[in-house]
């Protein structure tokens, strides 16, 4: 099968690291196929010095003619391990400098697009969220690469807000749906809430506010939502968070 160096050129500055592996992996086959002709060549060496020792014997009539044949038959074979290692480093020598003007084409025209960048400095363009929403959580930082299918932050759509509050089994007496309750956020926001509905079941109150070492505390849930459309846009800016809930008795 011939082969031709010049076939398909990539050029592309993509391509450039595949450029490099065929080339060291090129520049490897050159070492292995000069490594057969020298062990070729030894071998032929070999053969040509015990064919002629023979060939005296031969003359002497101690040995026939026809064991010359064996001999001629090696020293032929490793003439042609020779000539076909030979057209292959000529072969992977072309190859290789065929390489050599894509690697270095490859590399002009980085250098080029480094200055092109350098003159002309890419604008960042801000991405839009395809929903409105409160980031709750970034997940990768910045200039950190990011695969397409990698989330890189979560953002919080605030929709039917409410404040679950826990209260004593104690304190049920003074309360009652529709009250309005102070509410104080972590950073010292202020707003009103409505009571809206009770779940008269008790539910154990969650860890962060159970007492270390005391027996588990049992409570009436309730849920308080904003008391109007003021209200609710402050509330948009918390999420999971504790928050402190009061009511006047008077």
């Amino acid at each position: 099968m011939s082969r031709n160096p010049r076939t398909k050129q990539i050029i592309s500055s993509d391509n450039l690291d595949w450029i490099v592996r065929e080339r060291i992996t090129t520049e490897k086959r050159i070492e292995l196929e000069e490594l057969k002709v020298i062990e070729s060549q030894h071998l032929l060496d070999a053969e040509r010095a015990e064919r002629k020792r023979i060939q005296r014997e031969v003359y002497l009539d101690i040995y026939p003619v026809s064991k010359l044949e064996d001999y001629d038959h090696r020293i032929l074979r490793y003439q042609s391990e020779i000539q076909s290692a030979n057209k292959e480093i000529d072969y992977y020598h072309k190859y290789l400098e065929h390489l050599r003007v894509q690697e270095r084409m490859e590399l002009e025209k980085e250098r080029l697009l480094e200055a092109e960048q350098v003159r002309f400095p890419k604008i960042l363009h801000a991405y839009v969220s395809p929903v409105k929403g409160t980031i709750t959580q970034v997940l990768k930082e910045n200039f950190e690469v990011a695969l397409e299918s990698d989330v890189i932050m979560s953002v919080h759509k605030p929709t039917n807000l409410f404040i679950k509050a826990f209260y004593d089994q104690e304190d049920l007496h003074h309360l009652k749906e529709g009250d309005v309750v102070d509410v104080l956020f972590p950073d010292g926001t202020k707003s009103y809430g409505v009571l809206q509905r009770f779940y008269f079941a008790t539910y154990e109150l969650p860890e962060e506010f159970q007492k270390k070492y005391e027996p588990t505390t049992r409570s009436i849930v309730a849920d308080i939502t904003p008391i109007d459309q003021l209200e609710l846009d402050k509330w948009k800016a918390f999420y999971k968070l504790n928050v402190h809930v009061t009511k006047a008795l008077f």
